[in-house]
């Protein structure tokens, strides 16, 4: 859970099983770069999103894998509620959807 910020997250990885891996709320502010979120394996051991952004919050990834997601209709990147995310050079994998976008949330994705 990401409050407040800015927070920089560097190299690390984030795993959970039936929930958001990440979830990044209430005005936060979070950068990560290079680092892994979501599931541990496909099939049962899968997070419901890899990361969710809403109520303003704002994230930045560069060079991520999100990965294993998609537990009761799920996706890697969620953004809802006035949340923006921005992903650059990140993977997707083995999600049931890559991201979703709801209400006046933004995602910016770009290859580099």
């Amino acid at each position: 859970l990401v409050w407040g910020g800015p927070w920089l997250w560097d190299a690390c990885e984030v795993r959970c099983v039936g929930s958001s891996a990440v979830l990044d709320t209430y005005l936060g502010s979070l950068w990560m770069r290079r680092c892994v979120v979501g599931g541990f394996k496909p099939g049962l051991e899968v997070a419901c999103n890899g990361v969710s952004v809403m109520v303003q919050a704002r994230l930045a990834m560069d060079g991520c894998v999100i990965e294993h997601t998609g537990h009761l209709g799920g996706v890697g990147v969620r953004v809802d509620e006035k949340g923006r995310a921005r992903l650059r050079g990140c993977r997707l994998a083995s999600n049931d959807y890559g991201a979703g976008v709801n209400g006046e949330g933004r995602l910016e994705v770009r290859s580099s």
